[in-house]
């Protein structure tokens, strides 16, 4: 199948209230553009982050943490909130919008939805339960 990046550059959209870096399009047979596919991004935090500690408790999938200078985000477990919210609840609560998409991880709503299930599927692993005798 056909890759195209649309634009010399990207391009720009709002996602969160952030500019995206890119977008790819998969084209039909023939070279039609199909409708439109949702990509979504692992979150990044920023050097502009002041380290107000808002953000790390609201993430349901403990995805953020204490780096050596600043809050960051593990991409692996950043599913931008879906499965949980309607949008990424840190995002939300940064006092200096220092929260936007990483471009080093564009995934489609299914591969969140899909990591998601994952991440699940790990803390209910987790969970032990008492053998009833």
């Amino acid at each position: 199948m056909n890759q195209m990046r649309i634009s010399e550059n990207f391009l720009p959209c709002r996602h969160y209230g952030h500019e995206a870096s890119g977008v790819v399009v998969l084209l039909a047979p023939g070279g039609a553009l199909p409708a439109p596919i949702i990509w979504g991004m692992a979150l990044i935090i920023t050097d502009d982050c002041i380290n107000c500690d808002v953000c790390e408790p609201e993430c349901p999938n403990e995805a953020i943490y204490l780096g050596a200078a600043i809050y960051e985000i593990d991409p692996h477990k950043c599913t931008e909130c879906v499965g949980h919210f309607d949008e990424p609840q840190c995002v939300q609560v940064c006092p200096v919008a220092c929260i936007p998409v990483n471009p080093a991880y564009i995934e489609s709503n299914e591969t969140l939805w899909q990591k998601y299930r994952r991440l699940q599927a790990e803390a209910q692993a987790q969970v032990k339960v008492p053998v009833s005798r």
